[in-house]
């Protein structure tokens, strides 16, 4: 198992830990620019819901993984980290996906 503490894989886990945290640096400043562009004539509320989201998630993110390592133990938290991380992506995908099908419908009926 690659998350394994102790001998040489503490250098692994290290550099997951590593990417992990350059990933939800880049996710904060993702997110308040997706909240942001879907509500730029409100910009209070959308940093108001920007704060909200990120406390909510912060409280599911705690929760989940100490889920993990309540039933799998310490070695596993890392687990639920990468679900959220797949999760996440899945979600921005479709943001970008359904973004760009509202600019196509939008051409199509200006043309």
């Amino acid at each position: 198992m690659l998350v394994l503490v102790g001998g040489g894989w503490i250098v692994a886990m290290a550099i997951i830990i590593l990417i992990l945290g350059i990933l939800a640096g880049y996710a904060q400043n993702t997110m308040q620019y997706m909240i942001t562009d879907a509500a730029p004539e409100a910009p209070d509320f959308a940093n108001g819901l920007y704060l909200l989201s990120a406390n909510l998630g912060t409280t599911t993110g705690a929760a989940v993984c100490g889920l993990f390592i309540t039933y799998s133990g310490t070695r596993y938290s890392v687990f639920g980290s990468l679900l959220f991380l797949v999760i996440s992506v899945v979600f921005v995908a479709l943001r970008i996906r359904a973004k760009q099908f509202r600019k196509q419908v939008k051409l199509e009926i200006v043309s």
